[in-house]
């Protein structure tokens, strides 16, 4: 009996004779080896016939019980869990997870990126802004595999909270000696209201970790946390015991030396700042990571930003350095979902909308950039012109004055709280152009007052001013 893989007018030169296929019946095993095609020759010892072919399938009986895709709903900050439901009569089943973009799904040739250790048929995740939207879960029983796809829609319930700016993070110790083996200090990442979880709100790699040194730890926030904080500690080496110590190098110390930084004052961007450090001692230029280390705190948010220089090697002892992270006048800040104009070391305008389809605006009394905590004294000329999307705003106890045209032309705007008692000045055709059916609340007590200032703003006859 013969049988060959390639099926075609050749079949006959490309066959192969199965060793000891000599009866009038052959049984074929089930593994992999399976070939495409079967034949016998039968011979009376005077002439010989060939059968017809006879084609296989291998069926191992790999089933799909969920269907080979389907769909959730992912909550960023809440752990995702997707799972393979799958059955065969052949073997162990083995899952391998990939993930992919939209962007890789649509090329119909990614085969996307493999999930280090996911190897089961669940697997969950803790979802975050930059989660991957499409999951596929290869499942194999050694014969058949088949694929899963799994499509996660993500939605956020609550403010996403960058931990640099809200958290401190302290670790389990900041020295250690060094002993071969990987050091993970634990990490502490907390403020005043609430200590974070690690691998819920937040992870944690380790870098340089074994050897002596110093290690890094970066903490980056998951879920409704986002943001880095990298921290750092010393691994020492171990002291080798010798019969007799060498002279120890002569160390000296940098509290004496110059100190210099490459710019003493920045314009607050919300990004760490980190001017370089020139240290010159009796005469000569040490140099970073060999003869010292620089660490920087309080360098992201507006104030004095901290430099501390801690010297290596040959160098022992410390110099702090410390330089400025100010606010800009005039320039714009965009916090949350709204936008600002710094009109002065304490103030700011209402200046827009981060996202044109905002359809409740609330103008709070203050607002927080860069750590620093602003009032918010005035809506600026055009703040939401031609926003047909806004249908309401609330405008804060601080609010004194109100631009031109700030509201023109929200045509579905049809409610205007105003809490502040110190408007002052509304500008030319601040309303023109809200809806026909719009009511303005105004404080009780200055309800004439109010009335008076809200005239002829270009709003429509229709609109309503109440108490």
């Amino acid at each position: 009996m013969k049988y060959d893989t390639t099926i075609g007018d050749y079949i006959i030169n490309y066959s192969t004779k199965i060793a000891g296929a000599t009866e009038s019946s052959y049984t074929l095993t089930g593994n992999t080896n399976l070939k495409a095609a079967y034949y016998c020759v039968v011979s009376d010892g005077f002439d010989s016939v060939r059968t017809k072919l006879v084609y296989t399938h291998l069926d191992s009986g790999l089933m799909l019980l969920n269907g080979q895709e389907y769909y959730v709903e992912g909550v960023v900050g809440n752990r995702v869990e997707l799972s393979v439901e799958a059955v065969s009569t052949s073997g162990n089943l083995t899952y391998k997870w990939y993930y992919m973009s939209e962007e890789e799904y649509e090329t119909y040739e990614a085969e996307g990126h493999l999930i280090s250790g996911a190897n089961s048929s669940v697997y969950s995740f803790i979802a975050s802004k930059t989660s991957a939207p499409i999951f596929k879960c290869v499942v194999s029983d050694g014969i058949t595999t088949k694929e899963v796809w799994c499509f996660v829609d993500y939605c956020i319930y609550g403010n996403i909270i960058d931990i640099s700016e809200e958290f401190t993070a302290t670790l389990e110790y900041s020295s250690i000696v060094e002993d071969g083996k990987a050091k993970t200090p634990t990490v502490t990442l907390k403020n005043d209201a609430k200590t974070l979880v690690k691998d819920k709100h937040y992870t944690v790699e380790y870098k340089n970790n074994v050897k002596a040194g110093t290690a890094t730890v970066i903490i980056k926030g998951i879920g409704l946390y986002e943001g880095e904080i990298t921290k750092t500690f010393t691994i020492t080496a171990k002291p080798a015991v010798k019969p007799s110590e060498p002279a120890k190098p002569s160390i000296t110390s940098i509290s004496n030396a110059k100190v210099t930084l490459t710019k003493n004052s920045y314009v607050f961007d919300g990004k760490a700042k980190k001017p370089t450090v020139k240290i010159v001692l009796n005469g000569k230029t040490l140099v970073n990571g060999t003869d010292y280390t620089v660490t920087y705190s309080k360098n992201k948010q507006i104030g004095k930003a901290i430099v501390k220089v801690t010297g290596k090697g040959k160098y022992t002892g410390t110099v702090t350095k410390t330089f400025n992270i100010n606010i800009k006048v005039g320039k714009v800040y965009t916090v949350g979902a709204y936008k600002y104009k710094v009109t002065s070391k304490s103030e700011v305008a209402f200046a827009g909308l981060k996202k044109a389809n905002t359809k409740n605006v609330v103008i709070a009394g203050t607002v927080k950039i860069g750590g620093k905590k602003f009032k918010i004294t005035s809506i600026v000329n055009n703040a939401l012109k031609k926003k047909t999307k806004v249908k309401s705003v609330a405008i804060g106890a601080n609010v004194k004055k109100i631009g031109k045209n700030a509201f023109s032309g929200c045509k579905n705007l049809k409610t205007i709280t105003i809490k502040s008692t110190k408007l002052k000045s509304v500008g030319k055709n601040a309303l023109k152009g809200i809806n026909s059916k719009a009511k303005i609340k105004v404080p009780k007590k200055k309800y004439n007052a109010y009335k008076k200032l809200l005239k002829a703003k270009g709003q429509p006859k229709n609109v309503k001013i109440t108490k």
